[in-house]
């Protein structure tokens, strides 16, 4: 005799043939939640390996071994979403991706991360020298200012020390001038500056 027809329609088979993992890593499996973007079908698996798709509106009324027209119209939804699957397009809501587009998200997000920290920690190097620098020019500036031929003497030293060039010394130190330069009847300490600038 032949075998007993089922009780009512069994759904679909879901032939998923994505490259890179099994049926649970590579479909979205959160398009099967409700809202914007759902899928009109459910899944059921009986094994790992034969996912079936039930359509949401099927009446599991028909007594024959062929999906009622519902579930038969799951294989077109099932080809719109592969190549999704495969490629997934820019800014595409995390729900709809894939267990394994997830897991490439998240190790491209972490060394998105890692680069801004590395960018961060290099910025605040710069800001540092940048500010050692104002200090060092502030620095001469009042030296400058206040005719301390010794302490320009220190501040030049010390800069050397830091490894500064000579160039860059006396562009600070010219800059430094025109900060405090008034033109004005020239005093012994006048000379002792200039002569000071004139030996460097």
């Amino acid at each position: 005799p032949p075998p007993p027809l089922p009780d009512g329609c069994q759904g679909c088979p879901i032939s998923w043939d994505v490259p890179g993992g099994s049926f649970l890593e590579t479909f979205p499996v959160g398009r099967f939640s409700d809202g914007h973007g759902a899928l009109p079908f459910t899944l059921e698996m009986p094994t790992f390996d034969n996912p079936k798709g039930r359509a949401k509106t099927c009446q599991q009324r028909l007594a024959t071994t062929d999906p009622c027209s519902e579930c038969a119209a799951i294989p077109k939804e099932v080809d719109r979403l592969r190549p999704m699957a495969i490629s997934v397009a820019p800014h595409t809501r995390y729900q709809f991706l894939s267990m394994l587009q997830l897991t490439e998200l998240t190790r491209s997000l972490r060394a998105q991360i890692n680069d801004l920290k590395l960018n961060s920690l290099n910025d605040t190097r710069r800001l540092g020298n940048t500010l050692a620098r104002l200090d060092t020019f502030n620095a001469f500036v009042m030296a400058l200012a206040e005719h301390n031929v010794p302490r320009v003497h220190q501040l030049i030293s010390a800069a050397l020390r830091h490894g500064d060039s000579m160039h860059t010394i006396l562009n600070r130190l010219g800059e430094a001038i025109k900060m405090v330069y008034k033109p004005r009847g020239y005093t012994a300490e006048d000379l002792d500056l200039a002569n000071l600038v004139y030996r460097l």
